[in-house]
Parts: structure tokens; sequence; C-alpha cells
């Protein structure tokens, strides 16, 4: 897919569980339909909510929606499929929604796994399975905010933040 200049990585998170990140909880009462809550940890502040359910025609195994000072900084979602063909029509569904590709950068470790986003947000693909009595294949969508996420960090571990500048976190 080609790279494009208006790319949104914050779509996936809106279009497939209609939360916004650096938002807050407002998707807990307008979820798309076939998605559910199925467990809230923490306070209304901080804390993680984690969705399943289908949307946009992808099976949702689980979504992790984190968030700190009520405000979302990342949501990781598992996509499952039946076979590795379902997986990959999953994946170009999640390229067209983001309205981009993988990130052309030579120098990133490892290739092919992060999105080329013009919105600021960091956001990453991974094809992976899970092995019970069958295998399961997966693709694993992480989005994030990554001042939110930072200021998360440095607030619960104030210690890795200590030679940083405040203007990066806060």
């Amino acid at each position: 897919m080609p790279l494009n200049a208006l790319a949104d990585c914050g779509n996936l998170t809106r279009q497939l569980l209609n939360v916004t990140l650096g938002g807050t909880r407002d998707y807990l009462t307008n979820l798309p339909d076939g998605l559910r809550v199925t467990s809230q940890h923490g306070s209304d502040e901080s804390g993680v909510d984690q969705i399943q359910g289908k949307s946009s025609g992808l099976t949702i195994r689980g979504s992790m929606i984190y968030r700190h000072q009520n405000r979302i900084y990342l949501v990781q979602t598992i996509i499952s499929g039946a076979d590795a063909i379902e997986i990959e029509e999953a994946l170009k569904k999640v390229l067209s929604i983001a309205g981009t590709g993988f990130d052309p950068n030579p120098r990133l470790v490892p290739p092919g796994e992060q999105l080329h986003c013009n919105d600021g947000l960091h956001a990453r693909i991974v094809r992976t399975q899970q092995i019970l009595s069958r295998t399961i294949p997966l693709l694993v969508v992480h989005v994030e905010h990554p001042k939110l996420r930072l200021r998360a960090d440095c607030t619960t571990r104030p210690q890795q933040c200590a030679n940083l500048p405040k203007h990066l976190y806060e």
C-alpha cells in the first residue's frame, strides 16, 4: 500500500472500537454493534478496560485500552482468524482503515511492523499465532500516543524519567 500523507493511525481505534487516543472513556456507552466490555480495572482516571467481539467484519479476540489521568494512551487489539488467509485479509483491512502501509525506513527493527503514521501516534502490527488444540493465527495491532504513554510511565515510575526533560511528557 502506498504511503499516504493523510495517514491516520488513530482511525484504527476510532473505527474498530470507537476509542480516541488522547480522549476519554466515552466509548463505554457508545461501542460499535458486536462489541462488549468484558472487564474494567482501576479507577475512572487510570486503569485498563477490555473489549471483545466483532467489529468491521473482524473478530476482536481482546482489546486492552489503557488510560492515565482520564486520557487514553494505548490500545492493543488482538484480531483472530480461522487461517492465514483470513489474517492476511484482516491485515489489508487494518491498513486500509489507517490509510497507510508499513514504514519503509530500513533502520526500524524489526522491519515490517511499524506503520507510517502522520497523526503523531505510533502504531505497529505483528502477525503471530496461538497454539492450543489447533493453531489460531492472530494479528496484534498496537497504537499509542507516545507523549501520553511517557507521561503515564513517568508518573508511575519517576526514577526512569529522572534525566528526561519535562517538556517531553508534561
